[in-house]
């Protein structure tokens, strides 16, 4: 689960390290003239995803006019794709160069990884990957308890020393204590500065485990911490979890991806499900949603499922497609039947069985109208070729 930025900041400093002063603007804690910094500040809008320098979600602000018409402009409004419920208005601190550290799980290595790199700031992922050597990498055992002293030794690591040594390792060992403290998964600042020979965590990414939620109490620091959807739901992703509800037997994912997507899509299996996504778009077909049926769903929750995307305004064919699944298939089958003579949809259906009782569940589509129904022996590929020979001939026409 990934914290907003003031809720990084909140576990860090609770650890010692130190963050400029701040103020979080929201619904409940409007600027109205209130603003207790003093200008120039920067303003942040608090959203998930990376990037928000790259495309104008940060901004040093010198008069309270400025700062009043970026909030205008993203206060309850939505950002790459995200509504912003809060802005993160903070203290400028002066500095000349901008430095990078991370901490993150390594599963490979089995042990955790301290990146470090004296590259900081916007941009640093396109350096690292142009100039891996601007990233330098310790791998820490995680059953390892570590000191001071060892936390010396990785600044030095580093490249740290003199009166800059004892404070960057001072900064490690912060950064190390959170990220056991709160059960992190990955926390990333960038950047951090000096500032009169104090370090300052100028923005802060934290990924906490979910799995390890019983043994903390986060909300008491930083608030809820739900992770938030990046949007607010359709009609159609809430009737979808409406069907999910209703029905216990299997489950029901849907996403809206495109309102303007060529076909409705339903598979089996959610990995599945994101790789035919991916032939998919490799084919150049636009595909209105994502939806995996899976888990042995009753055919009435197939069929709710199915009726919902057939019913998708402007697509041209409707997939649905499995990879080699357990769950008894005739069952599906009956269901996408009862969709089919329920919405009657004036475009064809596709559907690809492979997994259990596959033969009896084409055999019964078939039977039902359903004629493009295939067996495993027709691949993905295959399928979805079949898909976009029918967009290009509906194109022509």
């Amino acid at each position: 689960m990934r914290l907003f930025e003031h809720q990084g900041k909140a576990l860090l400093e609770n650890c010692g390290v130190l963050i400029p002063k701040s103020q979080l603007l929201s619904r409940e804690n409007p600027i109205s003239g209130n603003l207790i910094l003093r200008y120039p500040v920067i303003a942040k809008v608090q959203a998930l995803k990376p990037g928000r320098g790259e495309y104008g979600g940060v901004q040093n602000c010198l008069t309270g006019e400025e700062l009043e018409v970026f909030i205008s402009k993203h206060l309850f409004r939505t950002f790459r794709g995200e509504i912003v419920r809060s802005i993160l208005v903070e203290d400028l601190v002066p500095h000349a160069k901008e430095f990078y550290l991370a901490v993150r799980i390594n599963p490979l290595a089995l042990s955790i990884s301290l990146i470090f790199s004296e590259s900081g700031g916007n941009g640093i992922e396109h350096r690292m990957k142009s100039n891996p050597s601007l990233m330098k990498v310790l791998n820490i055992d995680p059953l390892r308890s570590i000191t001071s002293k060892d936390t010396i030794e990785f600044a030095k690591e580093f490249g740290f020393e003199g009166t800059l040594l004892n404070e960057m390792g001072r900064f490690i060992g912060q950064i190390l204590d959170a990220f056991k403290r709160y059960d992190a998964k990955m926390i990333e600042i960038n950047p951090f500065v000096f500032y009169d020979n104090q370090i300052y965590a100028l923005d802060v990414v934290m990924q906490i485990d979910d799995d390890a939620g019983f043994r903390q109490s986060l909300s008491e620091l930083v608030g809820p911490v739900s992770e938030e959807k990046p949007r607010e739901l359709t009609e159609r992703e809430q009737q979808a979890l409406q069907i999910d509800k209703d029905d216990y037997r299997g489950v029901v994912h849907y996403i809206d991806l495109n309102e303007n997507g060529q076909i409705g899509l339903l598979s089996v299996g959610s990995g599945f499900s994101i790789t035919v996504l991916d032939i998919l778009k490799n084919q150049g077909i636009d595909t209105a949603n994502f939806c995996d049926c899976s888990g042995n769903p009753s055919k009435e929750k197939v069929a709710a499922a199915a009726k919902l995307i057939m019913r998708i305004p402007g697509i041209k064919a409707f997939l649905f497609i499995s990879g080699m699944v357990s769950q008894p298939l005739d069952i599906s089958a009956e269901g996408l039947v009862m969709a089919f003579q329920k919405v009657k949809p004036d475009y064809p259906v596709f559907v690809r069985m492979a997994g259990n009782r596959e033969e009896e569940a084409v055999s019964y589509l078939k039977e039902h109208g359903i004629k493009n129904a295939f067996l495993r022996d027709v691949s993905v590929e295959a399928t979805i070729g079949k898909v976009k020979n029918h967009l290009q001939r509906k194109k022509k026409v």
